[in-house]
């Protein structure tokens, strides 16, 4: 019974951080475009949060979603990919700009 309660509280919070994450992909988005005018820096973290997102999104994507063997069988390679893709962009960003970037974060 505990156990039972157990995983389905696991599974709640999986599809929870799986929509936050489809969130996220749109947030993104929404401040690349906003931060274009902030430099190119800017605009790299902004794909970075995009890869993170995506990795999390595709990696959390809940079994009832995923009818391909395909993408059940290499999700958690593709999580780790954008991962990987997300710290290089964010080095290079550091790199780029001596540090992290100014942004704009308040969308007015």
């Amino acid at each position: 019974m505990f156990a039972k309660k157990t995983d389905d509280l696991m599974i709640r919070i999986s599809h929870d951080l799986w929509g936050l994450s489809v969130v996220g992909v749109g947030f993104s988005i929404v401040l690349a475009l906003c931060n274009v005018t902030m430099g190119i820096s800017a605009v790299i973290i902004c794909l970075e949060m995009l890869c993170l997102f995506l990795g999390i999104a595709i990696g959390l994507l809940p079994k009832q979603l995923v009818d391909n063997d395909y993408i059940e069988s290499h999700r958690s390679k593709f999580l780790i990919l954008m991962v990987c893709v997300s710290m290089f962009l964010t080095g290079l960003s550091c790199l780029i700009s001596g540090g992290l970037p100014t942004m704009e974060l308040l969308l007015i």
